[in-house]
């Protein structure tokens, strides 16, 4: 199942509204959750991996990703070796922006 939450305005909700579905699903259901964060302010990454933690702490970003793979297609394991998981909500990962 893919689920998206996406509005051009600002400021109604879409990262609370994405952490906090992918959190329900991930406890309610028991299913294993991978939120894409592709606001560049990655708000949806602080909020399931803890706002006190650093965003470039050398891991990969999906802006890394995209950005080596330019001229092609991207792997898939470059996008899975991207995904961090959350230490906040178990069964939840995250690919950072």
């Amino acid at each position: 199942m893919i689920v998206t939450f996406a509005s051009m305005k600002g400021g109604v909700g879409k990262t609370t509204l994405a952490a906090m579905f992918a959190k329900y699903i991930a406890q309610a259901d028991n299913k294993e959750v991978v939120v894409v964060d592709v606001d560049p302010q990655q708000g949806a990454t602080m909020l399931l991996l803890g706002s006190g933690r650093s965003l470039r702490d050398g891991g990969t970003t999906l802006a890394d990703v995209l950005a080596r793979e330019q001229a092609g297609r991207v792997p898939v394991d470059a996008l899975v070796g991207s995904l961090r998981t959350s230490p906040i909500v178990s069964g939840v990962s995250v690919m950072p922006a």
